[in-house]
Order: C-alpha cells, then sequence, then structure tokens
C-alpha cells in the first residue's frame, strides 16, 4: 500500500473518535448536569460547569478531527476547495 494511502487512512481513522468524543462529552455532561440540577434544585448554580463541560467536549472533538484533516492535507497535494478552506474555517473564527 502506497504510503499516501496509508496517512490518508490514518487521518480518516480520526474523523469517527472526534465525533464519538463530540457526542459522549456532551451527553455526560447534560446527564451530570440534570442530576446536579434534581439534587439541589439550582439549575442557574451548575449552568456555568455545563457550559465548560460543553465547551470542553467540543475542543477535544475539533482537535481530534482537525487533527485528521491535518494529516490529510500533509498526504494529498492541498486545494483550497478540498482541504485548506474547510479547515481554516473551522479553526479560523
Amino acid at each position: 500500500m502506497p504510503t499516501k494511502q496509508i496517512i490518508q487512512h490514518i487521518g480518516a481513522a480520526l474523523d469517527p473518535p472526534g465525533v464519538l468524543v463530540f457526542a459522549l462529552g456532551v451527553a455526560v455532561t447534560t446527564v451530570v448536569y440534570a442530576v446536579r440540577c434534581g439534587r439541589t434544585g439550582e439549575v442557574v448554580t451548575h449552568y456555568r460547569a455545563y457550559r465548560q463541560g460543553v465547551g470542553r467536549a467540543i475542543l477535544l472533538g475539533l482537535e481530534f478531527l482537525v487533527g485528521g484533516d491535518v494529516i490529510r492535507t500533509v498526504a494529498v497535494a492541498p486545494t483550497f476547495t478540498s482541504s485548506v478552506h474547510p479547515t481554516g474555517g473551522i479553526t479560523v473564527p
């Protein structure tokens, strides 16, 4: 198997874990928030921790996704529409 294909497979292998980390992180954070709110009845008190947990899940998931994009960009000659533009759109703002 050529090196470019191996690198593309490695890059593609990082996408599902990124989505999984994102989805599981948001789900676990939501459950923890609901349990805390149910125990204390103080929704506002726990909301900041909930937002931080969701933010952490999003950032960690995006790290995997951007890492996969970067690896694939190294393997293939980048064009603006195929790899540089979508990755830049995610990371710049």
